[in-house]
């Protein structure tokens, strides 16, 4: 009989153990994923910041401007500063408008963008807006 319940007590113990590591295994890989995604915020705010170059070199502008197509997470914001580039950046270059305007067309056209993102582009001012 002792060694029945000696055991079912081992089994327990074990049972506990294998959920805490998984818990622990779940809750690091969580935190991780929310680590990369901060990560990946950061990088697309600071691309921004390089596309927003005012007086800063054009080619460093135009590369953040052609950066931004691999940040497919951000793509309704990106579609809407790409639609508002001439007013937002106050510029007549037609390097820079055109790449905005062929980042737009990427993010619009690109098949794998728009199944892993299929929201629809809204204008800046919502709907029902011009």
């Amino acid at each position: 009989m002792v060694k029945d319940a000696a055991d079912w007590l081992a089994f327990g113990a074990l049972f506990v153990a294998v959920c805490t590591i998984a818990w622990h295994g779940y809750h690091y890989v969580s935190v991780q994923k929310d680590i990369g995604r901060q990560r990946n915020f950061d990088n697309f705010f600071n691309t921004l910041e390089r596309v927003n170059n005012k007086g800063g070199s054009w080619i460093l502008q135009k590369a953040a401007i052609f950066e931004l197509r691999n940040y497919l997470r951000y793509k309704d914001v990106i579609l809407n500063i790409c639609d508002d580039a001439g007013s937002l950046f106050a510029t007549n270059d037609l390097q820079i408008l055109s790449e905005f305007a062929g980042t737009a067309s990427f993010l619009r056209k690109n098949r794998w963008v728009n199944i892993l993102h299929p929201r629809q582009h809204q204008p800046m001012g919502g709907r029902g807006s011009p």
